[in-house]
């Protein structure tokens, strides 16, 4: 779902699939109005509508983002399908939540302890920009400084922290971190195995930098 300025709804579902030459793609099948209620069995339906049209039969997941509607438009939707025989896998590989909407939730939660902090940045940020004179004298200082603009922060790092605002910080995103990674679908896993510039070697280091206390029981889960 996506909402415009005027608070009017609109819906979109893009097909990803490998077609016979074994090419990836994607193809928007339907953009349109959705009038109200944007429920979760309103949604349902459109989409069995949508799928029904193009005469698509073979669904293997679903990509949502975590609003509550779209949980209660993914039990009622995987329900129908499921009575057709349109799942494939029975469904078990169904729900794939979406990777940038986890992200930016992760980040947010973290974004809730520096909230007085963060205004007062953007105040500063909005009165440097208000003239050249300041742009000039901020490039000046941080070339003077040396500071870096970009900065990787490492959670595990973070939450051994002796700042107690950074290290609040890091375990409230830690904390919605591992909510999400226990819940993760393996077809993403699978996705990357069967490109061929990573496999499972590949797959397992990862596993090993992301979280090393459930990197064995995430590999062994695929094989």
């Amino acid at each position: 779902m996506w909402t415009t300025c005027t608070s009017e709804g609109y819906i979109c579902l893009t097909a990803h699939y490998v077609d016979s030459n074994w090419n990836l793609k994607s193809k928007i099948l339907n953009f349109c109005h959705m009038p109200p209620p944007h429920t979760g069995s309103e949604m349902s339906k459109k989409i069995l509508e949508f799928l029904s049209d193009w005469g698509i039969e073979k669904i293997f997941s679903l990509t949502l983002d975590n609003s509550s509607a779209n949980d209660v438009m993914k039990a009622h939707l995987k329900r129908q399908l499921f009575l057709q025989n349109w799942l494939l896998s029975e469904g078990e590989f169904f729900h794939v939540r979406c990777s940038v909407h986890v992200l930016n939730l992760i980040v947010q939660e973290g974004l809730k302890v520096l909230g007085d902090a963060l205004e007062k940045i953007r105040e500063s940020v909005k009165y440097v920009k208000g003239s050249e004179g300041r742009m000039t004298k901020k490039r000046n200082a941080l070339n003077s400084l040396a500071v870096l603009k970009h900065r990787l922060c490492v959670l595990m790092a973070s939450i051994k922290d002796e700042d107690t605002l950074i290290r609040d910080m890091a375990e409230r995103m830690m904390i919605k971190f591992k909510k999400y990674w226990s819940d993760y679908s393996v077809v993403l896993a699978l996705g990357a195995i069967l490109d061929p510039r990573i496999k499972l070697t590949s797959l397992e280091y990862m596993y090993e930098k992301v979280d090393p206390l459930t990197s064995t029981i995430k590999t062994n889960e695929i094989k």
